[in-house]
C-alpha cells in the first residue's frame, strides 16, 4: 500500500499527507483546519509552520487550490482568510 503524498500550497514541497494540515473549504464558504482529513468539501494542504501558512493564505493561491474563478461570487474574502489564519495558528500552537 502506498502512502499518499500531497503538496503544500505555501512552499510547494511534496510530502506525506500525514505531515501536512488539510484546509477544508466547507459548503458555506468557510475555511477550517481539518485535522482528521474527513470534512466534506474541497481541501488544500499546508505545512504546519507559520511561514507556509502565511504564504498559503493568499487569495490567489487559495482560489487556485479551491478551483474558484477569481471573478465569481464564490471568491474568498479577507474575513474568511483571517479566520482561517487564526484557526491554523491555534492548531500549530497545540502541536
Amino acid at each position: 500500500m502506498s502512502i499518499p503524498l500531497r503538496t503544500c500550497i505555501g512552499c510547494h514541497k511534496t510530502t506525506f499527507k500525514s505531515e501536512l494540515i488539510r484546509i477544508a473549504r466547507l459548503n458555506d464558504g468557510r475555511l477550517v483546519a481539518d485535522l482528521d482529513y474527513k470534512k466534506n468539501g474541497r481541501g488544500a494542504y499546508v505545512c504546519p509552520n507559520l511561514d507556509c501558512i502565511s504564504k498559503a493564505l493568499k487569495i490567489d493561491r487559495l482560489n487556485k487550490a479551491f478551483r474558484i474563478n477569481p471573478n465569481s461570487a464564490n471568491q474568498l474574502n479577507l474575513d474568511i482568510i483571517n479566520i482561517a489564519m487564526q484557526d491554523l495558528s491555534k492548531v500549530i500552537r497545540q502541536q
